[in-house]
């Protein structure tokens, strides 16, 4: 058995670009992939039904069947991890997800005293602290590299803000800083909230090249509580209330939330999962918004699934959509917490036969993708960029509402959609909170006897929305393949078992 690990990773430091590519691999086990650009030789996917398995370590239950591995939720799995780390007593998580923005998640933890090991390929006991993360004198002037993972930022800045430093006789000054990508991010909105939290102290977080944005500097003394009024904007990210809730146990005093809108599924995921570990969240709906009260408690450990990643099997689906195939992702469940289980109700617009199994959903691509309608995306932003690529193939414009938070991810989503339709000879057109896509015949002429280069630019969800388009149009390259990894590392292997041949390219 793997002996917990407890070492100072020397992936902290803000000058490690070089080194991390091997780390990451030594890590994980697995390449995280190097290729400049990707294009597909050919794709000819299977007319016959395709089974995608979740199941690690075991063999496939029908030998001759197409058993696919779709990993666990990066979204479940971070906010597992930090839950466990933070809890009383050893948790055990399943089917964590092995990724780069998990990869930078237990580094950082590793870095702050957390020990753990690996039971099995998939499953990590972890040794929770109990609201102290680090443990000793060396950890006052620390850094922390957190890559590309806003996610991991985002809640690791609440909880380092709110926990407890009795076992230290000084402040403890931790840094936070990452990619460009990462520091380009907001935060600014989180950092205010939390001061209010903590009697609008000023100097307890110190922004090091530039106002509202990383690197940051935390002196940690606790946090008091008290009561927020939060208005949703594009640039506070659901992610802003979720490390609010998910610190405000560690408070001195009860935390109230005024948060003007009904929640959004992914602050739905983050109190159900502190429920798992012990924490009660108080939920009120009023007439402007949404009460959510939380009072000190302490978060327990606790044997926790980390649920398939439905974001990774909706580019699944939309292949079968695409291809008129028919694809069951062995697994997923309509009950999903995750929001991205609404895509299915997008594919059945699309003109998809949606079905439940005992096996998983089961989703049944039609002759042609039907188009001509309206759809509100806010509950699940980041399948924006899928149903983009789709509505480019279907036989009427669709409109897409609720795109505001997509200028703030890992790139700008709105331009990057925009500038890869365009680079096909598609049309969109973008106004304030919406981009309507129109299909191949309302449009120019699709270029298609000359190589088109699509630009993932460097974000995970672009790169795999325009691998979709790369299986149905002919002479596309699409460039930086390897930010898959970011979420989805098995992508390309995944789309192989389809019936895909790619070919890595220099671009040269």
């Amino acid at each position: 058995m793997t002996p917990y690990l407890h070492h100072s990773s020397t992936q902290n430091s803000c000058d490690h670009n070089q080194a991390y590519a091997k780390d990451y691999q030594q890590f994980w086990g697995m390449d995280k992939g190097q290729g400049k650009g990707v294009k597909v030789l050919s794709c000819v996917p299977s007319t016959q039904s395709m089974t995608c398995d979740h199941t690690y370590g075991h063999e496939p239950p029908h030998p001759h069947s197409h058993i696919i591995y779709i990993p666990g939720s990066k979204s479940l799995t971070i906010r597992s991890l930090l839950l466990a780390a933070i809890a009383e007593g050893e948790s055990l998580i399943k089917g964590v997800l092995k990724s780069e923005d998990t990869y930078w998640c237990i580094r950082a933890l590793e870095s702050l005293g957390v020990q753990y090991k690996w039971l099995d390929n998939h499953t990590l006991q972890i040794r929770g602290k109990s609201g102290y993360f680090a443990s000793n004198h060396d950890f006052l002037h620390h850094k922390l590299y957190l890559g590309a993972s806003g996610i991991t930022t985002r809640f690791l800045l609440a909880l380092l803000w709110a926990y407890k430093p009795t076992e230290f006789t000084h402040p403890t000054s931790i840094t936070l800083c990452g990619h460009k990508s990462l520091e380009s991010r907001p935060i600014a909105e989180l950092c205010d909230y939390l001061r209010l939290l903590s009697k609008n102290d000023p100097s307890r977080l110190v922004f090091c090249k530039k106002d509202n944005h990383l690197p940051l500097i935390i002196q940690t003394h606790g946090c008091q509580g008290g009561q927020l009024n939060i208005i949703p904007t594009a640039e506070a990210s659901s992610q802003f209330i979720s490390a609010l809730l998910m610190a405000a146990p560690l408070a001195q005093e009860p935390v109230n939330i005024h948060y003007g809108a009904p929640l959004c599924g992914y602050i739905s995921m983050t109190y159900h999962t502190m429920a798992s570990f012990g924490v009660k969240v108080d939920i009120k709906s009023q007439t402007k918004g949404t009460l959510l009260s939380v009072h000190p408690q302490t978060y327990r450990s606790r044997c926790f699934t980390v649920e398939l990643d439905i974001s990774s099997a909706c580019y699944i689906y939309a292949f079968a959509a695409l291809h008129g195939l028919s694809v069951i992702v062995k697994g997923i469940k309509t009950t999903s917490l995750q929001p991205d289980v609404r895509f299915l109700n997008i594919l059945k617009k699309l003109g998809c036969t949606i079905t439940s199994t005992e096996e998983g959903i089961l989703c049944s691509g039609p002759p042609h993708l039907k188009g001509g309608w309206s759809v509100d995306m806010s509950e699940m932003p980041d399948q924006i960029p899928t149903l983009a690529c789709l509505a480019l193939c279907s036989d009427g414009a669709i409109e897409i509402r609720g795109t505001e938070v997509l200028r703030y991810h890992e790139c700008d989503r709105i331009t990057a959609i925009e500038h890869n339709i365009g680079a096909l000879g598609g049309k969109v057109e973008s106004k304030a909170g919406m981009i309507k896509v129109f299909p191949q015949d309302q449009g120019p002429t699709l270029k298609r006897k000359n190589m088109v280069v699509l630009k993932s630019f460097g974000d995970h969800r672009i790169c795999m929305s325009c691998v979709l388009l790369a299986t149905h149009f002919h002479h596309i390259i699409v460039e930086q393949p390897s930010c898959v990894s970011k979420t989805f590392p098995q992508f390309f292997e995944v789309f192989q078992d389809l019936g895909c041949i790619f070919q890595v390219t220099d671009l040269s």
